[in-house]
C-alpha cells in the first residue's frame, strides 16, 4: 500500500481519528512556531547562503563583493530558504509554515513505516497509534519553529527509509533508485546523512547475499549507489571547478577558505567533554570571548600540574581571545598525553557518556528554560518550573526509547528490519559520540523510526494489558 492508498483507506475506514490528530498536529506546531520562533547561529549562515543564492548565483555568505564562493554547508537546507524567499520575499514564517507541513506529512510516513513492517491483523491500528503518536510528539514538531535544517532532513530520511523497507519487503529496483535519490538529497541537507546512506547500503548487501540473488544484488546496489551519485554530483562538480577541490560533503569543521582550524584544541576536549554542558563555554564562543578556567569541570585535568599549564594556555589566549596555531599546538601536546595515560576513557568511556546524553536528554534546547536536572535539589529551588517540565520532558523522552525498544524485541524475528534500524541509530550514534560537540539534536534524523517501534511497542502492551483485564476471575471452591 502506498502513501496516497493509506491516506485514502484511513480516511474512509477512521476519518474522524485521522482528522482530529492532524488537526492536533496542526494546532501544536502553530502554536510552537507562534510562540517559540527560534534563530539559532546556523540560521545567520543558512539565510546569508540565501540570499547570496538569489542576489549573485553564488554559494557564498560575502556581505558585499568580491563574493568569495565557500563550501561552509551542503546546499540543500539554503536552496530551500531560497526557494520559498521568491516565492514570499524574505519572510522568515513561509519557512516555518513549510515546515510544519514538512513535518505533517512525516507523520504520515512513519504510519506508513508501521503499516509496511508490523504483523497481520493489527497493522492498520498500529499504524494509526504511531500517526497519533508522531503527531503529539514535541521533539520534533519543536524544530518547525526554527530556521534550521532538521524539520527537512528528519523528513527525507523518513522517506528515504520508507522506500527502503518497501525495497526489502517488496523487491525491485524502483524501490532503490527512490531510496537512493531521497538519501542523495539528504546528504545534500545535511551531509551527516552519509551515515543513513551507509546504513541502507549495508542493509541492501547483508539482504540480497542472504537471499544469494546476485542478479538483484548488482541491480540494486547500483541503482541505490548511482542515483546518489547522480543526486550528488552537481555539488561535486561545482566544489571541484570553483573550490579547486574533491569536496562532496562539506567543510569538517564548517571553515571558509584558508581558516584555521584548531584541531589540537578540540582534541583535547574530546578528552573530557561527555555531554552538551560545557560546550557553550568550551566551542561555541571560542575566538569570541574569554575561556573561564573556574568553569571547567575537575575531569579536564588530571592533575594540579595539568591544570596549571592549561591555566597558562587560557591565560594568553584571554588576552586577546585567539586561538593561535602556537597555542592550538600546546593543547594537542597536553591531550595527546592524557589519551596516553588514559586510552580507555578517550576511545571508549567518554565517548559512550556522549552517546547516553545524546538520546537521554529533556530535548527543551529550543524552549526558553534552562534544560537542566541535575543536581534536582538545586534545581528545584532555583527554577521550578523549568524543572517540572525538564523533567517531564526527560521522562516522555526515555518512554519513548522503552517502548522503541520493546518494539523491536517483538520485531526480532524480521533479521533484515531489525538490521536496518540497528545500523541507522547506531551508526549515527557511534560518530556523533565521537565528536566533541554533543547536541542532542543530531539523533533526531531517526527518531522517526524510533516512533514506529514505539507504536508497535505499545500497542502490544496495552493489548495485553486489556487481554488481563477481560480475563474472567478463577471460580474459588465452596
Amino acid at each position: 500500500m502506498n502513501l496516497p492508498d493509506f491516506v485514502k483507506q484511513s480516511w474512509r475506514d477512521h476519518r474522524r481519528f485521522v482528522l482530529f490528530f492532524t488537526i492536533v498536529a496542526l494546532i501544536i506546531r502553530l502554536y510552537l512556531v507562534a510562540v517559540f520562533p527560534h534563530i539559532g547561529g546556523d540560521t545567520i549562515v543558512y539565510e546569508k547562503l540565501a540570499n547570496d543564492i538569489i542576489a549573485t548565483h553564488t554559494f557564498s555568505i560575502s556581505d558585499s563583493a568580491p563574493y568569495v564562493p565557500n563550501d561552509i554547508r551542503t546546499p540543500g537546507y539554503p536552496l530551500f530558504i531560497a526557494a520559498i524567499y521568491v516565492v514570499f520575499r524574505h519572510h522568515e514564517t513561509p519557512i516555518r509554515l513549510a515546515q510544519v507541513l514538512l513535518d505533517i506529512l512525516t507523520c504520515f510516513l512513519i504510519a506508513m513505516i508501521v503499516l509496511a513492517i508490523a504483523p497481520d491483523p493489527n497493522r492498520m491500528r498500529m499504524a494509526l497509534l504511531a500517526f497519533a503518536i508522531a503527531t503529539v510528539c514535541p521533539f520534533l514538531a519543536n524544530y518547525t519553529a526554527s530556521i534550521l535544517s532538521e524539520t527537512l532532513t528528519i523528513f527525507l530520511t523518513t522517506l528515504a527509509l520508507f522506500f527502503c523497507i518497501n525495497a526489502l519487503k517488496r523487491g525491485g529496483v524502483r524501490y532503490w533508485l527512490l531510496s537512493g535519490i531521497t538519501c542523495g538529497l539528504t546528504i545534500l541537507v545535511r551531509p551527516d546523512s552519509v551515515l543513513l546512506a551507509a546504513a541502507i547500503g549495508i542493509t541492501l548487501l547483508v539482504a540480497l547475499f542472504a537471499k544469494k540473488d546476485f542478479k538483484s544484488l548488482v541491480i540494486g546496489a547500483s541503482a541505490f549507489g548511482f542515483s546518489i551519485i547522480a543526486v550528488m554530483s552537481p555539488w561535486i562538480i561545482r566544489n571541484f571547478v570553483t573550490l579547486k577541490k574533491f569536496q562532496p560533503l562539506s567543510a569538517r569543521y564548517a571553515e571558509m577558505p584558508g581558516e584555521y582550524v584548531p584541531k589540537g584544541y578540540m582534541k583535547w576536549v574530546r578528552t573530557w567533554i561527555d555531554n552538551s554542558k560545557y560546550e557553550n563555554l568550551a566551542l561555541w564562543t571560542l575566538d569570541d570571548r574569554e575561556i573561564d578556567l573556574g568553569a571547567l569541570p575537575d575531569k579536564a585535568f588530571d592533575s594540579e600540574e595539568e591544570k596549571n599549564r592549561v591555566a597558562d594556555l587560557l591565560e594568553k589566549y584571554n588576552d586577546n581571545t585567539e586561538m593561535t596555531p602556537e597555542l592550538d599546538q600546546q593543547f594537542g601536546q597536553i591531550a595527546d598525553e592524557r589519551i596516553a595515560r588514559h586510552p580507555f576513557n578517550y576511545y571508549f568511556w567518554v565517548p559512550a557518556k556522549r552517546g547516553v546524553s545524546l538520546w537521554f536528554d529533556t530535548r527543551t534546547e529550543l524552549l526558553p528554560i534552562n534544560g537542566v536536572l541535575l543536581p534536582i535539589k538545586q534545581q528545584i529551588n532555583d527554577a521550578p518550573i523549568d524543572f517540572t517540565i525538564d523533567f517531564w520532558m526527560f521522562l516522555l523522552n526515555a518512554g519513548y526509547i522503552v517502548l522503541g525498544i520493546v518494539g523491536v524485541y517483538l520485531m526480532r524475528k524480521d533479521r533484515i528490519l531489525i538490521l536496518l534500524t540497528v545500523l541507522a541509530i547506531g551508526i549515527r550514534t557511534v560518530y556523533f559520540a565521537s565528536l566533541e560537540n554533543t547536541e542532542c539534536r543530531y539523533v533526531l534524523e531517526v527518531y522517526p523510526l524510533l516512533e514506529a517501534f514505539t507504536a508497535i511497542g505499545l500497542f502490544a502492551i496495552w493489548t495485553r494489558i486489556q487481554a488481563g483485564a477481560k480475563a474472567p476471575e478463577s471460580v474459588k471452591p465452596a
